[in-house]
C-alpha cells in the first residue's frame, strides 16, 4: 500500500476536544514552515481547511500525495466507510513526503487528546514518528507517546542511553 498512517475513530469528538484540535491545528498548520509545504490554493480541493467539522490538508504540487482529513464526527451513512469493533477506519498515504511531519503531528496530538476515540497505527516506527512527536510536544507540552510506538520508543531510548554512556542494558543489543 505504500507508507501509510491509519486511524480508527470510535466516537464523535466532543466540542471541547474539537476546539483543542482546532487551536492546535491553527498553530501547527499556519506556521511559516507549514506554509512552505502545505497547499492553500482554494482552487485545489486539498487546500488547508480547519473548521467545525474537519481538519484537511495536503502538500503543495509535487509535495502532495493523499489528502489528510481528520473529522470531528464519525460517518453515519457513508456506505464507503469501513467500520469494525475499533471504529471507523481511515488512512493517509503520504509516501514520506514533507507534509508527513504534519500528518504525524496531528495524529499524535489527536490521539493524546482523545485516546479512547482515536486508535492510530502506521507503517512507520518510532524513528519515523519522533520528529512529529517532538513538534507536537513543542506546541502542547504534555504529549503522550502513541500506544503502538511505546516499545519502539523504549528500545530507542535504551539504545541512545547505551551509546551515550557505554553501559549495557540487559536484553538490548546495539547493531
Amino acid at each position: 500500500m505504500g507508507y501509510t498512517h491509519y486511524w480508527r475513530q470510535s466516537r464523535d469528538l466532543t466540542k471541547e476536544e474539537w476546539k483543542q484540535i482546532q487551536d492546535f491545528s491553527k498553530k501547527l498548520l499556519k506556521s511559516k514552515d507549514a506554509k512552505k509545504i502545505l497547499t492553500s490554493d482554494k482552487k485545489d480541493c486539498d487546500y488547508l481547511r480547519i473548521n467545525d467539522h474537519c481538519v484537511v490538508f495536503n502538500g503543495k504540487k509535487e509535495l502532495a500525495h493523499e489528502t489528510f482529513a481528520l473529522e470531528r464526527y464519525v460517518p453515519t451513512d457513508d456506505k464507503y466507510q469501513v467500520k469494525d469493533e475499533d471504529g471507523y477506519f481511515n488512512f493517509c498515504k503520504t509516501a514520506e513526503k514533507p507534509y508527513d511531519l504534519y500528518v504525524v503531528t496531528m495524529l499524535v496530538f489527536a490521539n493524546h487528546l482523545a485516546p479512547d476515540a482515536l486508535k492510530i497505527s502506521s507503517d512507520g516506527n518510532w524513528s519515523d514518528w519522533k520528529n512529529g512527536f517532538r513538534l507536537a510536544k513543542s506546541l502542547h507540552h504534555a504529549i503522550r507517546i502513541p500506544k503502538f510506538l511505546e516499545d519502539d520508543f523504549k528500545r530507542d531510548m535504551a539504545l541512545e542511553y547505551m551509546q551515550t554512556t557505554g553501559q549495557k542494558i540487559e536484553g538490548v543489543t546495539i547493531h
